[in-house]
């Protein structure tokens, strides 16, 4: 009798022990669901990575490429903003373009394009009023003074290229986020000027202020962004 109860419990104990390893082996995922979650894992952080790789790609600034121009020098005129006696400083960040300037003037005087040149305002009269010795300023080659970042203010600049009968401007100088940007700005926005940006010619204290100066350009509304062109000095060649 003892032996027919011990049967029983084991039995019963198998039983108990089969149906616990059938609900284990239930919820062990096959090895085909095994590999269509790992595929589905790895799709997944792919997706993850492109999609904030994309996001970052837009966050950075447009960086325009620089082409070889040719311009017709009766109808275009050279503007340099605010390189005055400080860029003699080597501290000053607008040393750096003032000699590759200075030669590039050299190339616009021996073909006939007008140049004029802007100081700030509160350096007018002043030894920081000069401008900077490479650009080897010549005496018919005038100094305007505008009170502003945008040299427009004032209406003696617009003044001068009209009695030039400038349409294209090849804007330079220092700084690319504050007289440049907003100069240019103006010139093109305004009075729908074609704007050259040779970008070795311009600068500014950091690299963010310069590179983002540039890409404004390039996104600018009501189509003032299609007036822009961008280059380097050594690629600029007149008519």
């Amino acid at each position: 009798m003892s032996s027919v109860k011990h049967n029983r419990s084991a039995l019963s104990t198998c039983f108990r022990c089969g149906m616990r390893s059938t609900a284990q082996m239930r919820k062990l995922p096959s090895q085909e669901e095994t590999v269509h979650s790992t595929y589905r894992f790895t799709f997944t952080i792919l997706f993850i990575v492109i999609m904030v790789s994309g996001i970052c790609a837009q966050e950075g600034p447009n960086r325009p490429e620089a082409k070889p121009l040719v311009l017709d020098s009766k109808t275009t005129a050279v503007i340099v903003l605010d390189m005055n006696a400080r860029c003699d400083d080597p501290k000053q960040v607008c040393s750096k373009i003032a000699a590759p300037l200075g030669e590039f003037l050299e190339k616009g005087r021996a073909a006939g394009v007008p140049i004029i040149y802007t100081v700030s305002a509160a350096a007018k009269g002043k030894p920081l009023g000069e401008l900077t010795i490479p650009l080897k300023k010549k005496a018919e080659e005038p100094v305007i003074y505008p009170d502003a970042f945008d040299k427009f203010v004032g209406g003696e600049l617009q003044s001068w290229l009209k009695d030039k009968g400038a349409k294209t401007l090849i804007i330079t100088g220092s700084s690319t986020n504050a007289a440049v940007l907003y100069t240019a700005t103006t010139a093109a926005r305004m009075h729908r000027y074609s704007i050259i940006i040779p970008m070795d010619g311009v600068n500014a204290s950091t690299q963010y202020e310069h590179e983002y100066s540039l890409h404004q350009f390039t996104v600018l509304p009501s189509e003032a962004n299609k007036l822009f062109q961008f280059t380097r000095l050594s690629l600029i060649t007149f008519r």
